[in-house]
């Protein structure tokens, strides 16, 4: 039991940790692109 839970918090974390970086990159394309087609 404390196995299978431990298995979850860590997929959990890096699920977690994947859809901030994901946030992150389409932040940053959405800013770049907006400069983009403001010049």
């Amino acid at each position: 039991m404390a196995k299978a839970m431990a298995a979850a918090v860590s997929s959990g974390a890096i699920f977690s940790q994947r859809a901030v970086a994901l946030g992150i990159l389409c932040s940053w394309f959405s800013v770049f692109r907006g400069v983009a087609l403001d010049k």
